[in-house]
């Protein structure tokens, strides 16, 4: 017994002493995922909850200083100002917001706290609560977005969005060490993982980094981290990878099914490459093959359709430089082949029914989610190696590494499905809605009184603005046509329900660009993002209707009528 504590606290002891803030920021995210799920069990208050995030955030920036400070010399410059370059450039970029893509649904996932009292309206199920926890990601940055102006708040979205993917980066950046001992061509992995991770023209990390998902990709890195540590034996990663897990839970499961792949992804690399267990090779694939048979029979039809229907997005996530990769990469694997057994064993397990069949008939939700399991190693790894295999003999292979980290990454139509683009192509204003939010500021204003008792009809894109700043509960979901519902909100006006109605002048002409992006997305259908095609010919006949029965008429900014009772209180 005295023997089993005093490993114990020299294992502790070995904990902190190792402990890098730098590194180990997953410890920080653990501890406001613990506070989240005490104040749901304690009913503690949104703002209880809150300071003890933001108590956490102090903790953690004071120890990541002292850190930076006490190890100036030994950090290396290049990482650190690689990092900082990172976060710039994605600060700069701004969180991506082009509606009605996923980013304004995670604003109005963050937003919808500032009306809420306490945890017990989490917005999930309570039979649901073991397979999809509530995300305490969102209340963790409404704990600090909530203290700035909301003329600010797009700032404060793009402090985030920049942060996360730099945490990416930096987990990628440690992951990279285990496949190659230079540094620089870890530094080139982390940065073709970036550019390179995504599906369809969609820059992965960058698209979705205001979600909890995301972060549950830097805990998995870790964990991966762990994995592989423990693969080779190294057992005191145990109780790491166990409150990893744990964080995976709470933050997103799907980090947990990817860890679930990393095992098989283990397997099948000791199986043909580890000299024990190769005599067990042939075994399994007899009994794989035998499987996949079988459900073949019995299912074909099933897992047909499946494949119909969602192969594109299998196909499209790896996109053709990285099927090329996968492809020249066996031809050369003879220095790389941990690494290139880890890449292509997710895909071999898309492709196998054995494995596949079960995984979209009773694991995933929805098939198409089988893409993300291809995200197990970013394909940027495998590719900048077999580059760095035929170009390491070159004198210019950094200028040679920009040009093919361009060139491939340049042309986002289908197969090439390039992701450079959604990462630095300017995005027009109209498509994120900015120019519309001036309306949100000024009834903010104006009509403080007003927002308080009732909410204003107007068309659906709108709705959805006003819904995300002010928090009111969600009518309308973001990607569906609900035009009937929206006239019928305006006809009841009349009637006396609502504040009145807000609507865009007709009588000026609005352009609205078209989004490239979501054209080759094939997402989102283009009338969904214009607030002028989403308001109908009976929106306008109410609104001239009860011009002429004389409610007021206000024009607010961004080209807006805003229609009112006389008699009504207007602040």
């Amino acid at each position: 017994m005295l023997k089993c504590q005093a490993v114990t606290r020299h294992y502790i002891k070995n904990l902190i002493v190792k402990f890098n803030p730098l590194t180990d920021g997953w410890v920080f995210f653990l501890g406001a995922a613990l506070a989240f799920n005490l104040g749901i069990l304690l009913k503690a208050s949104v703002q209880q909850v809150s300071i003890c995030f933001q108590t956490l955030s102090l903790a953690y920036f004071a120890m990541l200083m002292i850190f930076l400070f006490k190890n100036r010399q030994q950090i290396k410059s290049g990482f650190v100002l690689t990092c900082l370059a990172v976060f710039l450039f994605f600060l700069f970029r701004g969180a991506y917001l082009v509606y009605p893509n996923d980013g304004w649904e995670y604003f109005r996932l963050i937003t919808q706290w500032q009306n809420k009292v306490d945890l017990t309206n989490t917005g999930y199920l309570p039979n649901r609560y073991i397979l999809d926890p509530p995300r305490y990601s969102f209340l963790l940055y409404w704990a600090h977005l909530q203290y700035l102006p909301r003329t600010w708040w797009r700032f404060g979205l793009d402090l985030i969005s920049a942060g996360t993917i730099t945490l990416v980066f930096v987990q990628i950046y440690e992951l990279t060490r285990f496949f190659v001992t230079d540094r620089k061509q870890a530094l080139w992995m982390a940065i073709f993982a970036l550019v390179f991770t995504g599906i369809f023209n969609m820059s992965y990390f960058y698209s979705l980094a205001l979600s909890s998902n995301i972060l549950s990709f830097v805990f998995f890195y870790r964990a991966l981290i762990s994995l592989f540590r423990l693969w080779n034996k190294k057992w005191n990663e145990i109780p790491v990878l166990i409150l990893l897990s744990v964080l995976m839970y709470y933050t997103h499961v799907q980090g947990l099914l990817l860890l679930a792949v990393a095992v098989f992804s283990l397997m099948f690399h000791s199986l043909f490459y580890v000299g024990e267990y190769k005599k067990l090779r042939w075994i399994l694939i007899s009994l794989v093959s035998l499987t996949s048979m079988l459900i073949l029979y019995l299912h074909f039809d099933d897992f047909l359709s499946g494949w119909e229907s969602w192969s594109d997005a299998y196909l499209f996530t790896l996109g053709q430089p990285a099927i090329l990769a996968l492809i020249v990469g066996f031809f050369v694997r003879k220095n790389m082949k941990f690494l290139w057994s880890l890449s292509i064993a997710p895909v071999l397990l898309l492709l196998v029914p054995a494995f596949s069949f079960p995984l979209f008939k009773y694991i995933l939700p929805h098939p198409v989610l089988g893409h993300r399991i291809l995200y197990l190693l970013p394909t940027g790894f495998l590719m900048q190696q077999v580059l760095h295999h035929f170009l390491k003999r070159t004198r210019r292979e950094f200028l040679w590494m920009v040009f093919f980290l361009i060139l491939f990454s340049v042309n986002p139509k289908r197969p090439y499905c390039g992701r450079l683009e959604s990462l630095v192509a300017p995005v027009p204003p109209e498509l994120t809605l900015q120019t519309l939010e001036p309306t949100a500021f000024w009834l903010e204003k104006n009509r403080p009184d007003v927002l308080k008792k009732c909410r204003y009809a107007t068309d659906q894109v709108t709705d959805f603005m006003l819904t995300t700043y002010f928090g009111w509960e969600l009518h309308n979901p973001r990607n569906s046509h609900l035009d009937q519902q929206f006239e019928l909100a305006f006809k009841n006006v009349e009637k006396g329900e609502g504040c009145g109605i807000l609507i865009r002048d007709w009588t000026q002409p609005h352009e609205f660009p078209e989004s490239r992006m979501n054209n080759e997305l094939h997402e989102w259908s283009p009338e969904l993002g214009s607030p002028d095609l989403m308001t109908t010919s009976v929106m306008k006949d109410v609104a001239t209707e009860l011009i002429k029965k004389g409610w007021s008429k206000t024009m607010l900014p961004s080209g807006y009528i805003l229609i009112e009772r006389n008699t009504m209180d207007n602040g």
